[in-house]
């Protein structure tokens, strides 16, 4: 059955039982992933890969996790010197919900989706509630740690993120050396207008 299908039964589903549950909004973004990959947009829709992506996995180290860690390297490279708060907002930003809100929103219309889900707060807000705390604990990493990091514990490229939960709030965890561990929280951006 295609993914396109599966969407339809999930969202009928969903709207005869007045409700969705953890399962219901993981599934929503795994057949997300399902239909971008059938109709080759990986491209068009890479927030969506990200986080499906991520969910999917007990860790993530594909070409997304590399992508994503580049850029997180880069923010870090740009802001090390600057305001910390600065590279906080830049990996949140990196980590965008509202990007991925925005993508699949994009995607259900080109597909001819219902996007209740998306649209509804109280549900979009549980969705993104229940996908942070999947998330929660599984690595993205790019690449190893050098010889001479592991050595002496110090590391300056981010090599491993993931989100943690402390105090009921989610942050950001990115490692560059064994010793080396920026952390954040992760600020909920304004949302753009859809």
């Amino acid at each position: 059955m295609p993914a396109k299908r599966r969407l339809l039964n999930l969202f009928s589903q969903v709207q005869m039982c007045n409700s969705a549950n953890v399962s219901d909004c993981l599934r929503m973004f795994s057949l997300s992933r399902e239909l971008i990959e059938s109709n080759n947009q990986f491209d068009k829709y890479p927030t969506v890969r990200l986080f499906s992506d991520w969910s999917l996995h007990p860790k993530l180290d594909r070409r997304s996790a590399k992508v994503l860690l580049d850029q997180i390297a880069k923010i870090v490279d740009k802001h090390q010197s600057d305001d910390p708060t600065k590279i906080i907002i830049g990996i949140s930003k990196v980590l965008s919900i509202p990007e991925l809100h925005s993508e699949l929103l994009l995607l259900f219309k080109a597909s001819e989706l219902p996007d209740f889900m998306l649209r509804q707060p109280e549900i979009w807000n549980q969705c993104v509630t229940w996908l942070l705390q999947d998330l929660t604990g599984k690595p993205v990493i790019g690449s190893k740690h050098t010889d001479e990091e592991i050595k002496t514990g110090w590391g300056v490229i981010p090599r491993e993120l993931k989100l943690i939960e402390e105090k009921n709030q989610i942050k950001w965890e990115v490692t560059c050396g064994p010793r080396v561990i920026l952390k954040g929280l992760l600020v909920k951006l304004v949302q753009k207008s859809a």
